[in-house]
């Protein structure tokens, strides 16, 4: 018997640090050197992060850099030195530092390298992507190998970036997945009458769908598009969005009583753990994560706060705005403040919504607990740089392309942290796949976050990179 994994993102934003050297001149000869990097387009002048995290620390790029620099004036000798690393693969993508460039991208950010013109969507969809023929979602790929049968293989309650669909036209339709903006009204779009006085006859609906499939077949967009993936995805849509109906699920994911509608029978159990479901969105996600999951519904779901403003419930009285309304955002003027407040406010939610797993048992699984095939993933777009003024207890921060990921799940060796900080650049570095050892200047990537997470909930795919020290 082959056990349904589940994987759940609690899409936020992370923390991790640096410090270096940066000369105003370089920009300048890196764009006289490489015309055609994106950087350097319509006569702009390439960023400090060609080279840099964050002033004055190197990126991996500019430390190859930097170690080929021989003594000289900076603009004789930046040329040789860029010539010299240019077969290097600095950030251990795969592609040298040439090759980066010349596919217009910046080296020394990983292997699915930000846009120089990227930004904070861009590096949001690179945490949930892996890049090979064609860009596939983590939550698609979950949902391939767990999601067969379901109505709702993926579900994504995140904004921006994270929402990222993906470009592999080798899936299935019914692997798109579905955005919900407020779990509270989402179930009431999952069916046209249901709960109504006097709703339509579903072999009214029956009879209709036939008429329409029989009209679309005699179009012009069907004729023109006759054997193509743009059809078949098209087909596969309406046949998906047929049986969503049938399927009964809106009464199973109801948040609250609606006029003529009542809120699903798990609700008041869940109140135990989600008590702020009814006036906290970032809860109310939880708990509609939590019910797709049980009841078959779905098999990747992701989560995470917003900017909306934020209610709770304290000490049993309504308080409004606990957090900061752009959430991680408030570090860039507070970084403790922001920092606390933000990842408190993510981890209560995600551990809530993991100990209600574990007291849950699986209804497909006699004897097992809905946590013990689950994962936990914290997605982060980049970052904090330490820009602490010395003595000062408050300060703020900026992004940082330099990270770290974090993974909860039963099914991984856990309490533990992997790679370390250098204590000198207060970098990140990587750990030995096989054995977990700490590996001082190595280099992760998304590449192999993404290998963790499939190989625990068993997905396979072509080239996909294992961390065997983390599964247990």
């Amino acid at each position: 018997m082959t056990c349904q994994k589940i994987a759940l993102a609690m899409l936020a934003v992370a923390i991790v640090s640096p410090v270096g050297d940066a000369r105003p001149g370089a920009p300048l000869i890196f764009c006289a050197t490489y015309p055609e990097a994106a950087a350097c387009q319509g006569g702009r002048v390439a960023a400090c992060t060609a080279c840099h995290t964050s002033l004055p620390v190197l990126n991996a790029y500019g430390r190859s850099v930097s170690r080929n620099l021989p003594e000289g004036v900076l603009e004789q000798v930046l040329v040789r030195a860029l010539a010299a690393v240019e077969p290097l693969d600095s950030d251990g993508d795969g592609l040298s530092n040439l090759m980066e460039i010349r596919r217009r991208y910046v080296s020394g950010r990983s292997a699915l390298a930000v846009p120089a013109e990227g930004g904070r969507e861009v590096s949001r969809s690179r945490s949930v992507v892996y890049l090979q023929a064609h860009v596939r979602t983590i939550m698609k790929t979950v949902a391939q190998q767990h999601g067969g049968g379901m109505l709702l293989p993926v579900a994504s309650m995140s904004t921006g970036g994270f929402l990222f669909p993906g470009s592999d036209p080798g899936l299935s339709a019914r692997l798109a997945p579905v955005s919900v903006q407020d779990p509270a009204t989402f179930p009431v779009s999952l069916h046209g009458s249901f709960g109504l006085p006097n709703p339509v006859p579903e072999t009214l609906l029956s009879r209709a769908r036939q008429a329409r499939r029989r009209a679309d077949s005699l179009s012009v967009f069907e004729r023109d598009h006759l054997g193509t993936d743009t059809l078949r995805k098209y087909i596969e849509l309406q046949e998906r969005f047929a049986g969503i109906e049938c399927g009964g699920l809106m009464p199973q994911l109801l948040l609250r009583q609606l006029p003529g509608l009542i809120a699903a029978p798990e609700v008041a159990r869940m109140r135990q753990y989600l008590p702020s479901i009814d006036i906290d969105i970032f809860e109310a996600q939880a708990a509609l994560a939590f019910l797709l999951v049980k009841n078959g519904h779905s098999s990747a779901v992701a989560i995470g706060p917003n900017n909306s403003q934020t209610t709770e419930l304290v000490d049993g009285q309504k308080t409004t705005q606990i957090y900061p309304t752009m959430t991680f955002d408030s570090s860039h003027t507070g970084h403790r403040a922001g920092q606390s407040a933000s990842w408190s406010r993510t981890f209560r939610v995600a551990d809530s919504l993991i100990r209600l797993l574990k007291e849950t048992e699986d209804p497909r699984y006699s004897g097992k607990s809905m946590w013990a095939n689950s994962l936990v993933y914290f997605a982060t777009d980049f970052g904090r740089d330490k820009t602490r003024p010395a003595g000062s207890l408050t300060f703020g921060t900026g992004h940082d392309l330099n990270n770290g990921t974090i993974l909860v799940s039963p099914l991984l060796k856990g309490n533990r942290v992997y790679g370390g900080v250098d204590p000198d650049t207060r970098q990140t570095y990587g750990f030995d796949r096989a054995t977990g050892a700490p590996v001082p200047g190595s280099h992760m990537d998304e590449q192999d976050v993404f290998g963790a997470i499939c190989q625990a909930l068993a997905v396979p795919f072509e080239g996909r990179r294992n961390v065997d020290c983390m599964m247990k």
